[in-house]
C-alpha cells in the first residue's frame, strides 16, 4: 500500500484582505470633487456667474442611474452567489463520494483498501486541479503527489486536467465493478455522485467563460462620470458651500457601486473579495483525509442493549 501523500498547497485566506478595486475609483472621485470645489470657490468667493440648471434634471437622472447600477450589480452578485452555491455543492458531493467509496466498495480482497485510498486521493487531486483551472493557474500544481506516477504523466498531456481526473476515477470504478467489488445499485450511486461533481464543473466554467458584457461596464462608467462632473451645476444654488461635500458623497457612492459590480462579476480570480477557493479545497482535502482514517473509528457493535428512551406503553 503506497503511503498517503501530504498536501503541498499553501493556505491562503484572501477574504481577510480588506482591499478591493475601490482604490481604482479614487481618481474619478477626486476629479468630481475637485470640479465641485473649483466651481464653488469661483461662484461663492470670486462671484463668478456659474450657470445652473436646478435639481430636477439631476434628480431624474440620478434615479435612472441608480436603477441601472442596481441592475448591473444584481446581475454581478447573482453570478457570484451561483458560483458560491456550486462550490458548496462540490464540497458536499466530494464528501459523499468519499464516504460511498469507503462504504459501498466491499470485498475481502486485500487490494480493496489501496483502491479506496487511490480513488479518494484522486478526488482530492481533482479539487485542487479544478481550483487551479478556474483561477488560470498551473492545473498540475499540488496534485502530482496525489496521483499515481503514470496517471500524473498522462494528465500533463491533457487540455482539461480536471475532466481527465474524473475520467481516471470513472475507469477505477469500472475496474471495481469488473472485479465484483461494487455491485447492484452501488454502481449507480457512485456514478451519480461523480456526475454531480461534473455538473458543478460545467456550471463554474459557464460563469467563468461567459463574462458580463463589457458594454455594461463602459456605459456605467461613462454615465456616472458625466453625472458626477456636472452635478455641481444642479446643486450649487441649493447647498451652496456644501457643494464639494455633497459631490464627494455622491461620487463615492456611484463610483463605489460601479467598482463593486466589476469586482464580484468574476468570482474565480485572486482579488481579495473573490471566492476563497483555496479555503474550499482545503476543506475538501481535510474532510476526505479524515474519511480515509476509518481505522480510527470505534468498532461496530451489534446486539448491544440500549437504555430505554421512553417508558413502556408510551405513544408518540
Amino acid at each position: 500500500m503506497r503511503p498517503l501523500a501530504t498536501s503541498n498547497v499553501p493556505r491562503v485566506h484572501r477574504n481577510g484582505d480588506l482591499s478591493s478595486r475601490l482604490p481604482k475609483a479614487w481618481p474619478r472621485i477626486v476629479a468630481a470633487t475637485g470640479v465641485a470645489l473649483a466651481l464653488t470657490i469661483a461662484n461663492r468667493i470670486y462671484h463668478v456667474d456659474v450657470p445652473t440648471v436646478g435639481t430636477v434634471p439631476f434628480t431624474t437622472l440620478g434615479v435612472a442611474i441608480s436603477i441601472f447600477l442596481g441592475f448591473r450589480n444584481n446581475t454581478a452578485y447573482t453570478r457570484f452567489w451561483e458560483a458560491r452555491t456550486l462550490w458548496g455543492a462540490h464540497i458536499n458531493a466530494s464528501r459523499s463520494f468519499a464516504r460511498q467509496v469507503m462504504t459501498l466498495v466491499e470485498s475481502s480482497d486485500t487490494n480493496v483498501r489501496p483502491f479506496q485510498q487511490d480513488v479518494v486521493m484522486a478526488t482530492i487531486a481533482y479539487a485542487h486541479s479544478f481550483k487551479n483551472h478556474l483561477q488560470d493557474d498551473d492545473v498540475m500544481d499540488g496534485i502530482e503527489e496525489l496521483m499515481l506516477p503514470t496517471e500524473a504523466a498522462w494528465l500533463r498531456t491533457q487540455n482539461n486536467v480536471p475532466v481527465a481526473i474524473l475520467h481516471i476515477i470513472g475507469r477505477r470504478l469500472s475496474l471495481a465493478r469488473e472485479r465484483g467489488w461494487v455491485t447492484g445499485a452501488a454502481t449507480i450511486v457512485l456514478e451519480g455522485t461523480l456526475t454531480d461533481i461534473t455538473n458543478v464543473q460545467g456550471g463554474c466554467e459557464r460563469i467563468k467563460n461567459t463574462p458580463v458584457p463589457e458594454t455594461y461596464g463602459y456605459l456605467s462608467r461613462s454615465i456616472t462620470t458625466l453625472f458626477c462632473l456636472i452635478l455641481p451645476l444642479g446643486i450649487l444654488d441649493t447647498v451652496h458651500l456644501l457643494t464639494p461635500l455633497v459631490s464627494f458623497l455622491v461620487a463615492y457612492a456611484f463610483f463605489g457601486l460601479d467598482a463593486l459590480g466589476d469586482e464580484v462579476a468574476q468570482p474565480f480570480g485572486h482579488d481579495p473579495h473573490d471566492l476563497p477557493l483555496e479555503r474550499y479545497t482545503e476543506t475538501i482535502e481535510t474532510n476526505l483525509r479524515q474519511i480515509l482514517r476509518e481505522e480510527e473509528l470505534p468498532a461496530l457493535e451489534l446486539g448491544v442493549e440500549r437504555p430505554p428512551v421512553m417508558g413502556e406503553g408510551a405513544i408518540y
